[in-house]
């Protein structure tokens, strides 16, 4: 969340907070900032525990890192706006634990790492829905000295270098990126 300026307490800012569900949480939430005044105008419990959120550069659609029963990692795009959120299009992630996403430069795909297993998929963009998963790969190396948090390859986060087409993953489990 970027900081509101103190001396532009007129601007108003729009934001996504993904909450946990299962903890009782609304889901994904649409804040509004002004000020010192905060306001939840809506919420979308459409899955469970969505745990990241991005925009594209247009900020038309709202990804969401989701993880249903059992830690089953999904994607989601909505479309939203002061008034709503809705859900367009929901994908499985093949991993454990959805914890990030990223987009590539010209958004035509959509990057999630499962940290639970160690994994990335990697779905394409048809204008604002994801379409089904189409690379998904396990991360496999030595794990790091820690024996209880590097006890299996964590996938953290997914981000591209600037600039560049080199997709960075940062793995706890293997103290890796």
């Amino acid at each position: 969340i970027r900081a509101i300026n103190r001396e532009r307490t007129k601007e108003t800012m729009l934001f996504a907070v993904g909450t946990y569900t299962t903890q009782g949480g609304p889901g994904l939430a649409l804040i509004s900032a002004q000020g010192q005044k905060m306001e939840l105008l809506c919420a979308a419990d459409a899955l469970a525990d969505p745990i990241w959120a991005l925009t594209g550069k247009q900020g038309k659609t709202l990804y969401a890192a989701c993880n249903q029963a059992g830690n089953e990692g999904w994607v989601a795009s909505f479309s939203w706006s002061r008034t709503g959120l809705t859900m367009l299009s929901a994908q499985p992630t093949g991993g454990r634990a959805c914890c990030h996403l990223c987009l590539d430069a010209e958004e035509r795909y959509l990057y999630a790492a499962n940290y639970l297993d160690g994994s990335v998929s990697v779905f394409p963009l048809a204008g604002e829905r994801i379409l089904p998963r189409c690379q998904f790969v396990h991360h496999e190396a030595p794990l790091g000295p820690h024996p209880t948090r590097q006890e299996c390859s964590h996938a953290h986060q997914a981000s591209f270098r600037p600039g560049t087409r080199e997709l960075f993953v940062c793995n706890l489990g293997t103290d890796q990126v």
